[in-house]
């Protein structure tokens, strides 16, 4: 006889089938500029070095006057082996050198580090309009640290080779390669941005005052978003792929603490409070909203907004935590503690950026290709068209920033009637932004340019572009 199945187990069998043809996580119903968190490049726990070019005191050249070479290959030598940083032949210049260049990256064996090799070819000096060939001595260069430095597991660190390059061209038109190794030399929590790369597993140090990378710190587990408090000498990372919250102390870059997050299953945001008190965390899987202390890593709170959660900011002019979903044209205004719903506010746009302004809500529509203000206190609602697909906001000296991700540009807007001061051309896809106050400079993170991008906030201007290895998510800066 054969079996049939009871007529009341059918539409949950169907329902079955069809939810496991159903694509989740990061899949969007329609095209979006939001940042996203999370590229599934596998993140390896291999060491990793990034080696970067810059010059010497002693290389500055005559105005007019730029040496220009072919780096065929460069090889790090770790655990005894060589290993490739180049992909493929790199131009370079000493003009290049005087910004501090990204060279190239490669993971190696565990073990002791202690050399650098370059092959030079086709080297050309430009001096008032003329080129002349240099004839290269040694084309093949072995440049030592002067110390080896060894690499475990999990492992992330950079090296500089440093071009002296008058010494270059002291036996002109013969080109010597006067260059040396140096590891990296990270100033004490103090003039710093940092950027995380998730794939990389590896936080990139970038030194203010020159808008140069000056090291980088291995953090396993894909880390992505970032606070720093430099007074208790901490930082805060999310490890997406771990599911935790790693406390590294910022002198060191060393891991002190690690939290976890019971139940969560793919923590993809993470915000602080001002005082370092709380952790908010959204969770793409789950749909839920947690809150974390930070004083012994235990869970305090959870909530929902009934659907998936995107993004969150905490409002401290207003007491609420915004948080926005793309699947929702509503912004859910939470109680901080409870995380239970307040508010719910119609935006119309499905807001991916949220900050508050003078008891006003301001919303970084991608999909509508502007910034609305709300009026809390009962004001008609603005809206200023921008750039293509703006994802975040920052406000700063009187004056909202947006960063266009679509259309490669960040716009700055006075608040209240959104007026459009200037829309600052950057390149690539910003999204995420912080400012150094004590230099002038907005950062943004160039999630489709693998860099960050610096623009002053005096002239707004792009001021430099910092070329990194992978596309970065995370940025902070400590003064």
């Amino acid at each position: 006889m054969t079996s049939r199945r009871p007529p009341a187990l059918l539409p949950l069998a169907l329902l079955l089938l069809l939810t496991g043809c159903i694509q989740v996580g990061d899949f969007r119903s329609q095209p979006s500029a939001a940042p996203k968190a999370r590229d599934e490049t596998q993140a390896s726990s291999r060491p990793q070095i990034t080696l970067f070019l810059n010059d010497t005191d002693a290389g500055q050249t005559r105005a007019g006057v730029e040496t220009r070479a072919e780096l065929q290959s460069a090889e790090v030598l770790c655990a005894g082996r060589w290993t490739p940083l180049l992909a493929k032949p790199l131009a370079i210049s000493s003009t290049q050198a005087a910004q501090g260049v990204l060279l190239g990256h490669g993971e190696v064996q565990a073990g002791i580090c202690s050399a650098v090799r370059c092959r030079f070819d086709s080297v050309t000096l430009v001096e008032g309009g003329r080129r002349t060939a240099l004839r290269v001595l040694a084309p093949e260069t072995e440049f030592p640290l002067a110390k080896g430095v060894e690499l475990r597991e999990g492992d992330s660190v950079s090296f500089f080779l440093r071009w002296d390059v008058t010494a270059s061209l002291s036996k002109s038109p013969d080109f010597i390669p006067a260059m040396r190794l140096t590891k990296q030399q990270v100033p004490l929590t103090s003039g710093l941005a940092l950027a995380s790369c998730p794939t990389l597993n590896t936080i990139y140090l970038i030194r203010t005052d020159q808008n140069r990378v000056c090291g980088s710190w291995g953090v396993p587990g894909r880390p992505t978003y970032l606070k720093a408090f430099k007074d208790r000498d901490l930082l805060y990372v999310l490890a997406r792929d771990q599911g935790t919250i790693d406390v590294l102390s910022l002198s060191t870059g060393q891991i002190r603490d690690r939290f976890r997050v019971p139940l969560a299953a793919d923590l993809s945001f993470m915000t602080i409070d001002q005082a370092g008190g709380n952790a908010f965390l959204l969770d793409r899987k789950t749909e839920a909203i947690y809150r974390l202390r930070l004083d012994s890593g235990s869970l305090a709170a959870q909530g929902r907004i009934g659907v998936r959660p995107d993004f969150a900011a905490l409002l401290d002019d207003l007491g609420r935590l915004a948080v926005s979903s793309e699947l929702s044209p509503d912004i859910f205004l939470l109680d901080p503690e409870s995380l239970q719903v307040r508010q719910t506010i119609p935006a119309g746009g499905g807001p991916s950026g949220i900050i508050s302004y003078q008891q006003r809500l301001y919303l970084a529509e991608a999909k509508a290709g502007s910034v609305g203000v709300i009026d809390l206190g009962g004001g008609a609602p603005l809206t200023q068209p921008v750039g293509l697909g703006p994802t975040r906001l920052l406000a700063y000296d009187r004056t909202i920033y947006a960063a266009n991700t679509e259309g490669g540009s960040i716009t700055a807007l006075l608040p209240g009637q959104l007026t459009v001061m200037r829309e600052i051309q950057v390149g690539g896809g910003p999204a995420e932004m912080a400012v150094s106050a004590e230099h002038n400079w907005l950062y943004a993170n160039d999630i489709r340019g693998d860099g960050v991008v610096a623009v002053s906030i005096t002239d707004r201007k792009l001021a430099a572009r910092i070329e990194l290895p992978a596309r970065p998510l995370g940025l902070e800066v400590i003064p």
